[in-house]
């Protein structure tokens, strides 16, 4: 028995349309679990920061709650010292060994290095959202870094862009994270990661902006 080619290719149509379907809600379905899980994150980050103790190192904990969020990234968390208009690093949050490689080029005076902020950046760092830095490294270090250096991180690391957000509240600026993916990855899971960071500006609100 032979089938017309009209039908046949109806045929092929359809299954087509059924496989693209299955993939779409495989995908949707990667996706809500990706989610999930990074709510969770968040439920246990919120947790921890909500219970910080007197003698515990805020910046570390936030450091380290933002990194579980946002991934195979390093993540930067910087205090503001208000008198002096500058940041100073407090913590880097990544892979241990890949760290090390990176302070290593960069040098070990740079773990505790201080930056100084101009008012544009000033200006998004507390626009409440995670901003993308245009120029990289370079500019996330406000040139204190030579630029083939954050060339040659960048390059190492395979880092395609960059994110800020302050730590803000009231008015008020007591720091900020950066989060750099590497390895090419893409930043995800960004309103999760941003609910993070406001809820870390209220635990900085309480501890020193209160003080």
């Amino acid at each position: 028995m032979t089938y017309p080619i009209a039908a046949l290719l109806g045929v092929i149509l359809v299954l087509i349309c059924i496989i693209g379907l299955l993939i779409i809600n495989k995908r949707k379905q990667i996706a809500g679990n990706a989610e999930s899980k990074a709510a969770d994150t968040f439920s246990e980050a919120a947790a921890r920061l909500l219970a910080l103790t007197e003698g515990e190192d805020i910046y570390k904990a936030i450091g380290e709650e933002i990194h579980k969020i946002s991934g195979n990234s390093f993540v930067i968390v910087n205090s503001f010292e208000r008198m002096y208009d500058q940041f100073s690093i407090k913590t880097i949050c990544g892979v241990n060994s890949l760290v090390q490689r990176a302070l290593q080029i960069l040098g070990s005076d740079y773990l505790n290095a201080t930056f100084k902020l101009d008012e544009d950046a000033k200006k998004n760092l507390t626009s409440g959202h995670l901003q993308e830095v245009d120029g990289g490294l370079y500019r996330i270090s406000f040139g204190k870094i030579p630029k083939e250096v954050c060339e040659e991180v960048e390059s190492l690391f395979k880092m395609k862009k960059m994110y800020a957000m302050g730590f803000a509240r009231k008015g008020g600026l007591y720091g900020n994270v950066i989060i750099m993916p590497i390895f090419g990855n893409e930043l995800k899971n960004r309103k999760t990661i941003e609910a993070a960071i406001n809820l870390a500006s209220a635990a900085l609100f309480e501890k020193i902006g209160c003080n």
